[in-house]
């Protein structure tokens, strides 16, 4: 794509983060991938929020296997407002999310599934909705359940986070 280069400054921050190497296999790479399509014209497009290094068979299966990809972070969807907001599993530091400015922070495992954990609690949303026994908001309200409602505002907490 000639009419939508990807700038130089933001191929050196990508591959510094990621430290030359694949972050599917550790690798050395050699193409830098966007993980959200580069056509989206907007403040992510070209970002280290927006990129990860690969080496060109990693970048073949992603492309090849979008479904799977998607499920590691490395593939977003383009219905996505801010692809940093997605965790993405990475070979070198397990899942992070990737920032605007080129850094990352590193997420746990959740205790029970080995997703990303973006509670405190140690539990991904998925497997918190599980545990939650106030499953809507008017349920809380009622204080129909033991937990005052707690788990149901951070399950809405956490998605509110992910969209914002």
């Amino acid at each position: 794509m000639t009419g939508n280069p990807i700038p130089t400054q933001s191929r050196a921050v990508v591959k510094g983060r990621d430290l030359g190497r694949c972050i599917r296999c550790g690798g050395a790479a050699n193409q830098y991938h966007h993980r959200r399509r580069r056509r989206i014209l907007d403040a992510h497009t070209h970002k280290p929020c927006n990129a990860l290094t690969l080496c060109s068979v990693c970048h073949a299966w992603v492309h090849a296997n979008p479904v799977a990809a998607r499920t590691h972070g490395w593939i977003v969807s383009a219905w996505e407002d801010h692809p940093g907001m997605l965790p993405v599993s990475t070979f070198l530091w397990g899942w992070v999310l990737l920032h605007h400015d080129g850094t990352f922070t590193h997420l746990s495992e959740c205790e029970q599934c080995g997703q990303p954990a973006l509670l405190d609690g140690g539990l991904c949303v998925n497997c918190l909705r599980l545990e939650v026994c106030c499953r809507t908001p008017q349920e809380a309200a009622a204080a129909y359940c033991g937990c005052g409602g707690a788990a149901a505002a951070a399950v809405r907490q956490l998605e509110e986070r992910m969209h914002a």
